[in-house]
């Protein structure tokens, strides 16, 4: 009868074994399955923002090509506009030669 009651206890013990085995089991399964969920959503942010990286490149490098562009004209601006100030200077500086001798003339005939 002993015996018995001790493979019983025994028989209890590992029943109790194995339920906690399967548990954890159980458990570790569904851990692994939100890993692998978890890894799939961080590789499809990766993916993201890897697209996100090269759009932000080629919007950073068409900025500078633009950028590079207007530089250009402001200089082609500015030296038009140089030329423009020279022109502008040598028609005044004619306008007041013309003007001084219109008035040396006109003091030369009241004479």
């Amino acid at each position: 009868m002993e015996r018995s009651r001790g493979a019983e206890a025994a028989f209890a013990r590992i029943d109790r074994m194995y339920r906690d085995l399967e548990a954890r089991v159980a458990q570790i399964t569904q851990q692994l399955a939100a890993a692998g969920a978890e890894k799939e959503q961080r590789s499809h942010e990766n993916a993201m923002l890897i697209e996100s990286r090269l759009q932000l490149i080629e919007a950073r490098d068409n900025a500078q090509q633009e950028a590079a562009e207007t530089h250009r004209q402001i200089a082609t601006l500015r030296t038009e506009m140089a030329a423009m100030e020279q022109a502008l200077k040598a028609c005044g500086r004619r306008s007041m030669r013309r003007g001084k001798r219109a008035a040396r003339a006109g003091i030369r005939r009241r004479r």
